[in-house]
């Protein structure tokens, strides 16, 4: 080969390797503008995260407070049907009770009608 052929051989090659140079600095260009965002947008997806993730933990909290509530009226019923139901006992216990006084008294009385006769 003469030199011209290899003046030719560099001369493209400088030329392929231009080219390459260029297309790395527009690709490098592309990578830097696709990375960044803008900053309302990387605000904004902050901002919403935030909110999320606050609306999650009030969620988590109501759901507590649901709970406890339950809870806390479970055992005032259960408290109110034991009374219940010792209160009915109590009030039949009584009545019995008023029932043989009522009879006690009926037969004193009895007593007492016959004597006077």
């Amino acid at each position: 080969m003469d030199s011209q052929e290899f003046r030719d051989i560099e001369l493209r090659i400088e030329q392929l390797h231009g080219a390459l140079k260029r297309q790395e600095k527009e690709l490098e260009s592309w990578r830097h503008k696709s990375a960044r965002l803008p900053n309302w947008i990387r605000n904004g997806g902050v901002a919403l995260f935030l909110a999320l993730f606050a609306q999650s933990m009030t969620a988590v909290w109501w759901a507590s407070e649901i709970t406890n509530t339950q809870k806390n009226m479970e055992s005032d019923v259960k408290i109110n049907t034991e009374y219940r139901v010792s209160s009915t006992e109590r009030y039949n216990d009584i009545m019995i009770e008023l029932t043989r006084i009522q009879v006690t008294l009926e037969q004193q009385k009895h007593i007492e009608h016959n004597i006077k006769d």
